[in-house]
């Protein structure tokens, strides 16, 4: 290869890179607001549905009766009583029922993610806070506390492997209990709940 075609492909090179850090500079509002986005249904609350779960609520508190709470319904309940769902480090937080998964969302300080090469790369194209999604299995733990199984945690849209999901979930709040295996998180009720899951689409709650 001659010196001429050499020096074509570094200024070639070299052009690509400085194109690619003027793009990722004048485009990094909109790749933070892509990456800020998550996956998994997120349900919104709304004053009709507010009603409605109080109504429901008050057939569990005064009827003793079990009750199946719609995505909406739910997300009115979460945003009123069950907030202490959610580890302190958590913003706007939010959920979704898919199935049986429920779906917990939050945008959470960057300085709190775990440092893994899957983030590692795109670490300086976040924003002070992204966006974090944990999807789980919501069953019994024992009365008036439920057991949240994390089987999947996807941070910035970017799946996080299952091996750092204690560690995340310690740096996000998590209490130690000897009753949880490694990816669980317990969740406390509000009184009279004595236990809670999530069950073909809607969140049980029983008294």
């Amino acid at each position: 290869m001659t010196r001429r075609p050499v020096l074509g492909c570094l200024v070639a090179l070299l052009l690509l890179v400085g194109v690619g850090t003027i793009a990722a500079t004048i485009l990094r509002p909109d790749i933070a607001r892509f990456l800020g986005r998550s996956d998994g249904p997120t349900a919104q609350s709304s004053a009709t549905a507010a009603e409605s779960a109080d109504e429901k609520l008050r057939l569990l508190l005064e009827e003793g009766e079990e009750i199946r709470l719609t995505p909406e319904e739910a997300a009115s309940l979460f945003d009123a009583q069950l907030s202490g769902w959610i580890p302190p480090a958590f913003r706007r937080p939010g959920l979704g029922i898919g199935g049986d998964t429920l779906f917990l969302h939050a945008a959470v300080p960057t300085e709190h993610l775990p440092a893994t090469s899957e983030l590692d790369g795109i670490r300086r194209l976040l924003p002070d806070t992204a966006q974090v999604e944990i999807a789980g299995h919501l069953g019994p733990l024992e009365a008036g506390s439920a057991a949240f199984d994390v089987v999947r945690i996807r941070i910035a849209r970017i799946p996080v492997p299952a091996r750092y999901y204690p560690a995340l979930l310690d740096q996000l709040g998590r209490t130690a209990d000897e009753r949880l295996g490694p990816s669980s998180v317990a969740m406390p009720l509000p009184h009279p709940m004595r236990s809670a899951r999530v069950e073909a689409g809607r969140l049980v709650l029983t008294p």
